[in-house]
């Protein structure tokens, strides 16, 4: 009984091998060809300096930048008014005299508001450089991926060489340098960074076309009179 369950056992075995290795004909399922994977390359630092968005928010800025500057020159022409005024005073009155201390007193405060209010000025410049960096990152991430898309990509990579140190100041900052480089060597042919540049600006182009205009600036408005020039010296 034991002699006739082990010669069906093996039969099954082998059969079953046969069917996984494809040895029985028209019995084993081909298995399919790869795929190749289509992979483009873009050099990230180059749409940086080429998408046409960097150029409208950096314009943006320096229009921020010079209404703090402006209110920076008021400040600095009140400075200037305060000094003259203590000159005249200290012709008719002692320098001790309470008229002449009070305004001291008011120009010290107006100088600690002018050297506090461009501070503020330089701090938002470098804050709004990054945020403009951010805003082309995120739109390079966003528009890199329908350009894939609509192309048949299945991968895209950002090669930015890093620009290495002539003497790296430890071995972890050297690692780290060489570490931001994801890629180090690709055909020409890969390189698809024109391709995603044209098609970022393109985009950018047309959704900028769709949004509603902001307002220009009022012709009748007065303009600010021009301030006299920084002085942080003393009043004489």
């Amino acid at each position: 009984m034991r002699a006739r369950l082990v010669v069906p056992f093996l039969f099954l075995c082998v059969a079953g091998a046969a069917l996984t290795l494809g040895i029985l004909p028209g019995t084993a399922e081909e298995a399919p060809a790869a795929v190749p994977l289509k992979i483009g390359v873009a050099d990230l630092a180059y749409i940086v300096e080429h998408y046409t968005r960097r150029t409208d928010e950096e314009e943006k800025l320096r229009v921020a930048i010079e209404v703090e500057d402006e209110r920076n020159k008021l400040i600095n022409s009140e400075i200037e008014s305060l000094k003259q005024r203590i000159r005249d005073l200290q012709d008719q009155l002692d320098s001790d005299a309470p008229e002449i201390v009070s305004l001291k007193n008011e120009l010290e405060l107006k100088r600690l508001m002018l050297k506090q209010r461009i501070d503020f000025t330089k701090r938002k410049l470098e804050i709004g450089k990054i945020k403009i960096l951010k805003i082309i990152y995120q739109d390079f991430q966003k528009y890199a991926k329908l350009f894939a898309e609509k192309n048949g990509f299945d991968l895209i990579l950002s090669n930015n060489p890093p620009a290495l140190e002539p003497t790296p100041k430890s071995y972890d900052n050297f690692m780290l340098q060489i570490s931001l480089q994801p890629v180090y060597y690709f055909r020409e042919k890969l390189d698809v960074t024109m391709q995603i540049n044209d098609f970022m600006n393109k985009l950018y182009q047309e959704n900028k076309a769709k949004a509603p205009q902001p307002a220009g600036p009022n012709p009748g408005a007065a303009k600010t009179p021009a301030p006299a020039a920084a002085d942080n010296g003393g009043a004489k």
